[in-house]
């Protein structure tokens, strides 16, 4: 669908590895992935590259987690 809500991230908020590292590492392990609606989706393969990243200085990152975090910080997209 249509992007609702997004979460601004700073690089400089990465205590591991660069956000473009992860990312990269992220689409990698998530290449030969099956998404599924329920467990391994869009989210879990962001919070992958969260987790790598070390964003916010957190080592688990979660769809749980960037649920809250979008709801917290996440503003919504002007139509």
């Amino acid at each position: 669908g249509a992007v609702a809500r997004y979460w601004p991230l700073r690089p400089r908020a990465c205590a591991a590895a660069p956000l473009d590292e992860a990312l990269s590492e992220a689409n990698a392990q998530y290449r030969h992935r099956m998404h599924n609606i329920c467990c391994d989706n869009c989210h879990s393969h962001v919070a992958v590259a969260l987790e790598l990243a070390g964003y916010k200085g957190y080592k688990r990152w979660n769809m749980v987690m960037l649920a809250m975090w979008m709801f917290v910080a996440g503003p919504y997209v002007d139509v």
